[in-house]
């Protein structure tokens, strides 16, 4: 019997098919106990058991030294990013890296829109007065005609761009392997911000890209949307960007730590959420099979 190491602490939640298939395939699963993201020095604590071969990765750091302290021969990641993961460690180590990029495109893609109408509608402010027994209406915006800023044109992006077509807005693509499109303008990273009305960041990186510097050249009362990695804009970069009115609003699913209690959530113009872009109930059941089948078919 192998075991097997599941990161993410929700992971069997909604439905235990994914385990079941685990232990009908003669897995011994190690859930984490902690019911958040393993930090680090507890995965190398964890992962020190030289029985666990395989692991069921959330967004914990599998760095070299996690990888190099372990005895893991694969590593299935519950989600399409892996800028949690070292890969050219991983492959000096010979651990194999699988992810599950397609489970978690729609549902990313329609909390996004979503999170869009109720912010261009300024719903978040109204809710909070109806809650202080204030009828206070207030007027919003709509979608159409507004320059919708895509950041990231993978199967997320893209299909937020799809959800977006019959909305009328100006659908404008930044990314450098973006082909040539003729339905969306692409344009460089400074021309889509000097025009935008709507920011939202689709990439599976974790590295900065709007930051103190060029967030002077977002259009005043942009709004912006983060379902990606925290790393992308700072939270200094943001608060500096709501101060100086680049920024009317936002939403935010991912923050550099999680879980995350720091200075963004005195902002009552910002939306925060625990990093639920997949936790729809279809997707996170499709997600946690595929993993699992990741594992399976690689021992098989």
């Amino acid at each position: 019997m192998k075991k097997i190491l599941i990161g993410p602490a929700s992971f069997g939640e909604i439905n235990q098919s994914a385990l079941i298939e685990l232990k009908n395939n003669n897995f011994e699963i190690i859930k984490n106990k902690y019911g958040r993201k393993l930090s680090k020095r507890e995965l190398i604590k964890i992962l020190s058991d030289d029985e666990i071969v395989a692991s069921i990765a959330g967004l914990e750091t599998y760095d070299k030294e996690v990888i190099s302290s372990s005895k893991l021969k694969v590593v299935s990641r519950l989600g399409s990013g892996v800028d949690n993961i070292d890969l050219q460690i991983a492959k000096k180590n010979n651990l194999s890296i699988y992810t599950t990029p397609n489970g978690p495109v729609n549902s990313v893609a329609e909390l996004t829109l979503g999170m869009m109408i109720y912010l261009a509608r300024n719903i978040d402010q109204m809710k909070l007065d109806m809650e202080k027994g204030n009828w206070k209406r207030s007027f919003g915006n709509l979608l159409e005609d507004k320059n919708i800023v895509i950041i990231g044109f993978g199967k997320i992006g893209q299909r937020v761009c799809n959800l977006l077509e019959p909305f009328n807005c100006n659908i404008i693509v930044v990314d450098p392997y973006a082909k040539i499109s003729n339905k969306y303008k692409i344009l460089s990273l400074d021309e889509a911000l000097s025009i935008s009305d709507i920011i939202t960041f689709h990439v599976n990186i974790n590295e900065e890209i709007i930051n103190l510097e060029n967030i002077n050249l977002v259009k005043k009362n942009t709004i912006l949307l983060n379902s990606s990695r925290g790393g992308v804009i700072k939270e200094e970069t943001i608060i500096y960007g709501i101060k100086n009115n680049n920024i009317s609003s936002g939403w935010l699913d991912g923050f550099e730590n999680e879980p995350y209690f720091g200075n963004l959530t005195n902002y009552s113009n910002l939306v925060l959420t625990p990093h639920i872009g997949s936790f729809s109930i279809e997707t996170r059941l499709q997600m946690e099979m595929e993993s699992v089948k990741n594992i399976i078919d690689y021992f098989s």
